[in-house]
């Protein structure tokens, strides 16, 4: 089931947090400035107004710049979204009205998800890989952290040629190889806005450090709402099932698992239309 080229054009978003009626959806908070949401083609249950909230590293007018592109993009597809900069002066929930939100997250936007949840503001959580569920004697953490620190120098020499890799299936590939495995239905200009986001993301050096001191941990006792956990088993950056086990051994084996056969770490990007039916799907059990 592959939405068309047209249709993955029109759903570009950038790094957000995308707040839904009551639905929140984070991508990857470390490095990825896009994602890709709503396709046409999909049947379920639309919410009524979107507030566009962006959680920018740099500055406010980023993030302005941010909502108001992706805002732009909503409503030429007919969505009636909203800049959150209009209402928010930094994007909490409490001013923007929720108490609780049915959050999903992927990679490290998965581990802040599960963290929400923990303090109660979480009706259910959709986590897509979620970072830190390695076992603690497991040091490939540290191949992990390493190979951001890697794909960013490598990308900085690469952005400033992002549109003619991405004009070709052998680049596409190569540019998209950690995060998905398949690139057919990939927008080349897709491509090029996710090599210049991580390229540009300052907050990679920081936040690595940050998870070698503190290390990752999941207050999973406070967790009382439903979780949804779902991994693809070709994911390249955080290998299913190792990068899963604390989640799976330790904090949430009561989750619900969901494994996703050849797909890669971000199953947004591999297949976005059965990605937002695994994820509907579970929240419209808990209105």
């Amino acid at each position: 089931m592959r939405p068309s080229t047209q249709a993955h054009s029109s759903r570009l978003l950038r790094w957000l947090t995308l707040i839904a009626g009551a639905l929140v959806l984070a991508s990857c908070a470390s490095t990825t400035l896009q994602s890709t949401w709503r396709d046409p083609a999909y049947t379920g249950t639309p919410f009524k107004r979107l507030f566009v909230v962006g959680l920018s590293a740099r500055d406010g007018t980023a993030r302005r710049v941010l909502e108001d592109v992706l805002v732009a993009k909503l409503k030429a597809g007919g969505v009636d979204a909203v800049p959150g900069w209009q209402y928010l002066a930094d994007g909490p929930m409490d001013e923007a009205g929720f108490e609780t939100a049915h959050i999903v997250g992927n990679s490290l936007g998965g581990f802040v998800a599960l963290h929400l949840a923990a303090r109660g503001r979480a009706r259910s959580v959709v986590a897509l890989a979620p970072a830190g569920g390695w076992a603690e004697d497991d040091r490939t953490f540290e191949e992990t952290v390493t190979h951001f620190t890697v794909m960013q120098a490598s990308l900085r020499l690469a952005a400033p040629h992002a549109e003619a890799i991405a004009a070709t299936e052998a680049g596409r590939r190569r540019a998209t190889r950690a995060i998905t495995r398949n690139v057919d239905h990939l927008p080349p200009e897709l491509i090029v806005h996710l090599m210049w986001g991580a390229a540009n993301c300052d907050a990679v050096g920081p936040m690595i450090e940050r998870a070698r001191v503190d290390g990752w941990s999941v207050d999973a006792e406070r967790i009382t709402c439903p979780v949804r956990i779902v991994w693809g088993t070709d994911d390249q950056l955080l290998p299913w099932p190792s990068a899963a086990a604390r989640y799976r051994d330790d904090w949430l084996p009561q989750a619900d698992w969901v494994e996703l056969e050849g797909i890669g770490h971000c199953p947004q990007l591999d297949i976005p239309l059965e990605t937002a039916h695994i994820i509907t799907g579970f929240t419209q059990r808990f209105p």
